[in-house]
């Protein structure tokens, strides 16, 4: 059972700033960039930023993340513009699947903006093993630049969404012309990125190279704020994660062969956790897709369900955001009684391929 983070004393951790880029052959920095890498900074003053060019948005080839400091989260501000008018899985989709899948690296992905794709979440936003991120209007929880299509894949993006309405000092436009404020998704990614990863990471290194423990992380931790029905609803997903949220909470991991943990379909991990009448708790539970099989049969290699019983019986109460779909799962209840509780993780199916990474976070809400 853990407190409320501190953000009191931030280290010196990673992201990386992947620039837009108009010109293949001129790999000049625009005000995209600047703006990202300010958010960023405004939220982790202390993180260190590797910017690489992308060639045309295309994903660019990483082959060594062992940087000093070594790079632990991925920061995408941009999209493929083959991905705009349809809903494919498509190459940069499977490229930073196997990015985050070989590499261990926790990669936020913009959504895309309606101004420039409809209401299709663009590519490599579709990806099944990163966050992907859309944006609100924080005044006024107005969804000018909201996208929520889901691919076809039929996985649910947005995982989560946040603030994309800044103010900002001094950044001109590739025009040279002042720009005081600015919005869309490329700049809710960079505030979560730093101000939930970078910060997290800094502080906890047991999230560190698990993307899935972090992405569990702020599944459990986040809110719905339209007040629509369901814990993961079209078009906020899981909704904003918020630190003030946070009462007590408990994180574990599993990593290696499948076999190891889940030898059989039906198979079941379980964890204890002492809960309080009253208090609600949000579980969630996060895994990592082959990427070769992703991209071969668009679907899971693995798949798993959660449940919360209490002496022996399922909570009555228990709501559920449960899909074939999706790698992760999240429940939602308010604990009856106070007392030790059972989640279960069970393997519901699995291809023979890939390795096993899975996290899950239980948090007790604040509200």
């Amino acid at each position: 059972m853990g407190s409320r983070e501190s953000l009191s004393n931030r280290k010196l951790w990673i992201s990386i700033d992947l620039r837009r880029i108009n010109n293949p052959n001129k790999f000049t920095r625009g005000y995209h960039s600047d703006i990202v890498s300010h958010i960023i900074h405004g939220s982790s003053t202390k993180a260190f930023i590797y910017c690489l060019p992308i060639d045309d948005y295309a994903y660019p080839t990483i082959t060594n993340t062992n940087t000093n400091p070594k790079i632990w989260i991925s920061n995408h501000s941009y999209n493929n513009k083959a991905s705009v008018n349809n809903n494919n899985y498509i190459d940069t989709d499977f490229l930073i699947d196997k990015f985050v899948y070989n590499q261990r690296v926790a990669s936020f992905v913009s959504s895309g903006n309606r101004n420039s794709s409809e209401l299709n979440v663009t590519s490599p936003g579709r990806g099944f093993n990163v966050i992907t991120v859309s944006d609100y209007d924080i005044t006024n929880n107005n969804f000018l630049n909201l996208v929520y299509n889901n691919p076809d894949t039929g996985v649910e993006k947005p995982e989560i969404i946040a603030p994309g309405h800044f103010t900002f000092p001094q950044i001109r436009n590739n025009n040279g012309d002042l720009i005081t404020q600015d919005n869309g998704s490329s700049y809710s990614t960079p505030y979560v990125a730093s101000a939930f990863g970078v910060n997290l990471l800094s502080q906890y290194p047991l999230f560190r190279g698990k993307p899935e423990l972090l992405k569990a992380f702020l599944l459990s931790i986040s809110t719905n704020i339209t007040g629509e029905s369901g814990i993961l609803n079209p078009r906020e997903g899981a909704g904003t994660p918020r630190y003030d949220y946070i009462y007590t909470y408990h994180r574990v991991s599993w990593t290696g062969e499948v076999s190891t943990f889940f030898p059989n379909n039906g198979s079941e991990q379980t964890v204890k956790r002492y809960m309080t009448k009253g208090k609600r708790e949000r579980i969630a539970i996060a895994w990592l897709i082959e990427p070769t099989y992703a991209k071969e049969k668009k679907a899971l290699n693995l798949d798993f369900s959660l449940d919360v019983t209490y002496n022996g019986s399922t909570v009555k109460n228990l709501r559920k955001a449960s899909s074939t779909q999706n790698p992760f799962e999240i429940v939602e209840f308010t604990p009856a009684t106070t007392g030790y509780y059972i989640i279960k993780i069970k393997r519901e199916s699995y291809q023979n391929k890939g390795k096993l990474y899975l996290g899950l976070s239980s948090n007790e809400m604040n509200q």
